[in-house]
């Protein structure tokens, strides 16, 4: 739009250029022309003296009235700049509070589920108290210490689990065997093809298969 106005005004400067040459070409056309114009001022009282006055007037009234539109259309612009600043920020902080609602949500959520799964192991561990205890000849007993994620000691000797950690799981899965099972007693039972894989259990309670029931371990 501006440079649709700019451009209107070099093609009327151009205009006005090329009229005024022409006049001065030819001079006698000047004359009639400024005669004319004399005149019709004349015909409605307006004497030649008092010609420049009067064109004087309109042209300050004109500037003036111009001035006045100028102003008022760039409030009407500012205002509505302001108005579009006032409205973004209310708008990022809608969704702002509903970002913030959802992850409350997602948290509430992941927090039931653990409270869930919390309450049946709980259930079950204390279940598995009185159950038949894991016995045989090449069992392993003792204190359980978790060595990583998928290893444990028991009576002096290391075993990794029959499980697979899964991938960016290894920190939750030590946390979860060393908060349930470090320290307890526990039984081991070595694998008969390979001695260094073993099934521990304390109680009846598997820690592979807590691993596993936890989704941060895959079987072998």
């Amino acid at each position: 739009m501006l440079s649709r106005y700019i451009g209107g005004i070099i093609e009327l400067t151009k205009d006005a250029l090329r009229l005024m040459f022409y006049f001065l070409k030819r001079p006698h056309y000047t004359a009639a022309v400024l005669l004319l114009i004399i005149g019709i001022f004349y015909l409605n009282g307006i004497p030649p003296q008092e010609i420049s006055g009067f064109l004087s007037g309109k042209w300050q009234a004109f500037v003036e009235n111009r001035k006045q539109t100028f102003r008022e259309d760039m409030q009407i612009i500012s205002g509505h700049f302001s108005q579009s600043e006032e409205q973004k920020p209310v708008e990022n902080k809608e969704v702002e509070q509903q970002l913030q609602m959802q992850k409350q949500i997602e948290e509430a959520q992941s927090y039931q589920q653990r409270i869930k799964e919390e309450e049946n192991w709980k259930t079950a561990f204390e279940e598995a108290r009185g159950m038949v205890e894991i016995s045989g000849e090449n069992v392993v007993e003792g204190v359980l210490s978790v060595v990583s994620a998928g290893e444990i000691r028991l009576n002096g000797q290391t075993f990794l689990l029959k499980a697979r950690i899964r991938p960016g799981k290894a920190g939750d899965a030590y946390q979860q065997m060393k908060s349930r099972f470090d320290g307890r007693q526990a039984k081991c039972v070595p694998d008969k093809d390979d001695s260094k894989y073993a099934e521990c259990f304390v109680g009846v309670l598997g820690v592979s298969e807590m691993l596993i029931d936890f989704n941060l371990a895959d079987p072998l």
